[in-house]
């Protein structure tokens, strides 16, 4: 066993394992799907598709294909001819394609929870793998065909199956969305997050209306097992703080935090809770990071004080989420 253990498996499977208090049994905190665990949305990457005849062809049917999910009329006809497809429209996003590939992101295969179950029970999470691999390939086969420059690409790489709202470790500060929307500072900052919190799919809404903000050490750090560190989706978080904090730069910034804080601790030989913020502080410094918003430039926050204040709100279908902007903020 290690003097320090820092738990970022995403769903929080050491912490609650090991009988450290957590967080996620209740599911979500508020509004119509309360206590509901939401399921799985992953991607998947393809290659040797020719861009040139692709974005011609997106280009000329903006009315399907110009937002960000596309295709939707044309997954809702594959459904309709019995195409196991669950999502209602795809992303199709260029990645970084040093080798001009022809490499594509594509995102759209969810699998839902049933309201009893949770993510953490293996048969659903074997029945997920299963629904989302059988998912891909069909919408692949299907994009081959509907969509011009795929008709010679192919599948090449698959993702991890993430988790929605899984364990989370109590720590001694929970992150809020009110928080994240104050862009609030703390004196204890490790790390700086900048992404919303993505509830489009859960809630119905999704809103940039977030400000850059501090992560605090105390929220990476379990309340009553001393050597327990925690990042990324399985930090102390409420439960719609934690579905912004979850992305990929902000697991780095706090996986970057919290193993340097356990490399500190393990070498003086004392509980994470005991380290010095200030050495902490200064050592992710010396490897060239941020820990606060106190650091930003204002040149770099104020674009983002600007889009807060256009107030724009996404919704899914309907405005009639039934949850209030002042619920989401509590969690």
């Amino acid at each position: 066993m290690g003097k320090v253990i820092i738990d970022t498996t995403g769903s929080g499977h050491i912490a609650w394992r090991c009988g450290a208090p957590v967080m996620g049994d209740e599911g979500l905190p508020a509004g119509p799907l309360k206590g509901y665990h939401g399921g799985w949305l992953t991607a998947f990457y393809v290659s040797g598709v020719d861009m040139d005849k692709f974005t011609a062809f997106r280009e000329a049917n903006m009315d399907e294909w110009g937002e960000m999910y596309g295709g939707r009329k044309m997954i809702e006809q594959a459904k309709k001819e019995g195409a196991y497809l669950l999502g209602d429209g795809v992303i199709l996003a260029p990645g970084l394609d040093i080798y001009n590939s022809g490499r594509i992101w594509v995102m759209n295969p969810i699998h839902p929870l049933p309201f009893n179950k949770t993510p953490w029970d293996l048969e659903e999470i074997s029945a997920c793998e299963k629904s989302l691999r059988k998912q891909a390939h069909v919408l692949h086969q299907l994009i081959k065909k509907k969509v011009p420059g795929f008709e010679r690409s192919f599948i090449d790489k698959t993702a991890n199956y993430p988790v929605g709202l899984a364990h989370r470790i109590v720590g001694e500060h929970v992150v809020t969305v009110d928080e994240m929307r104050q862009g609030k500072a703390f004196e204890d900052a490790v790390a700086i997050n900048n992404m919303p919190p993505d509830i489009y799919e859960i809630v119905g809404r999704f809103a940039f209306d977030i400000l850059p903000h501090d992560v605090p050490y105390r929220s990476l750090i379990s309340k009553e097992i001393d050597n327990l560190l925690a990042a990324g989706a399985t930090m102390s978080c409420g439960g719609f703080a934690s579905f912004g904090l979850r992305y990929c730069t902000p697991s780095i910034c706090t996986g970057q935090a919290a193993g340097t804080a356990a490399a500190l601790a393990a070498k003086a030989g004392v509980s994470p809770k005991k380290v010095d913020i200030a050495s902490l502080q200064d050592s992710l410094r010396a490897q060239g990071a941020r820990v606060s918003v106190k650091e930003v430039p204002e040149e770099v926050l104020e674009p983002y004080r600007a889009i807060q204040k256009m107030g724009l709100v996404f919704y899914k279908r309907t405005p009639e989420i039934g949850i209030s902007e002042e619920e989401i903020g509590m969690h």
